[in-house]
């Protein structure tokens, strides 16, 4: 912007004059952008948490939906603003898993068609994204009219209109909180690099993490999302099932 408005200095336009790349170079070298976060916490936790909620047709519908919502964040690796934004008559299940789209582009997509994502089943129904997504589509159902068939979050309050990305986040940091999660350090936001650094963890390919993200280079995953699982040793010290809670 600057090279356009203003004339060139020693035959060179502003924005590459060399003493300005030095000048901005160095104030990088000094400020460079940092992480958010240093560690992250491990999604067994939570998912063990809302497992232990009890069956998804037996809860409560506000308990059904921040336990939803939450499953499609760690799952799917979607922003709150994403979930927000998730087209209620695109959903279709199948026997093992559920597909559905968008009412707008992801963040980083600046052309192409509106991007499917789909999830599959997990066999323990108590904590699979898809088997809670089915249940809180069937409870939401006599709540759906003209005015909020699009979006699949509604409010939990009558007349049950469609739900902005805080009220997601909100939701998210409930359930975070309620399962023994920092809420302090950790926003919302959180469950994306969570979720991504448990999957790299575990043997997952770059690149289909990076696909599952939309991240467009591992650089950008590596430097501001994954991060070593925030460290414990009371799941060690009190493990009955053979398996611990965190990751080093």
């Amino acid at each position: 912007m600057l090279s356009k408005t203003l004339p060139a200095v020693d035959g060179h336009p502003v924005g590459t004059h060399p003493l300005v790349k030095n000048l901005l170079n160095g104030c990088y070298n000094l400020n460079p952008p940092k992480p958010k976060y240093n560690c992250s916490w491990d999604p067994s936790v939570v998912i063990q948490f809302m497992a232990q909620l009890g069956k998804n047709e037996s809860i409560s519908f506000p308990s059904l939906t921040r336990k939803t919502a939450t499953l499609l964040a760690l799952a799917s690796l979607l922003r709150v603003s994403e979930l927000a934004a998730i087209n209620f008559q695109s959903i279709n299940f199948s026997e093992e898993s559920v597909k559905f789209s968008l009412l707008k582009p992801r963040k980083a997509q600046h052309s192409g068609p509106l991007q499917t994502i789909s999830i599959p089943a997990i066999p323990e129904e108590d904590c699979c994204p898809v088997h809670a997504l089915k249940a809180y589509v069937k409870l939401t159902g006599p709540f759906r009219g003209n005015s909020n068939i699009n979006q699949l979050f509604i409010s939990v309050i009558s007349p049950h209109g469609g739900v902005t990305a805080n009220t997601i986040s909100r939701w998210i940091r409930i359930t975070l909180k309620e399962s023994g999660v920092d809420t302090s350090v950790f926003s919302a936001h959180s469950t994306r690099g969570a979720a991504a650094s448990k999957a790299s963890a575990a043997g997952i390919s770059i690149d289909e993490i990076l696909k599952a993200g939309h991240w467009k280079t591992e650089s950008t995953f590596s430097r501001f999302y994954k991060r070593t699982m925030e460290p414990s040793i009371v799941p060690a010290v009190f493990q009955l099932d053979g398996q611990t809670g965190s990751v080093q």
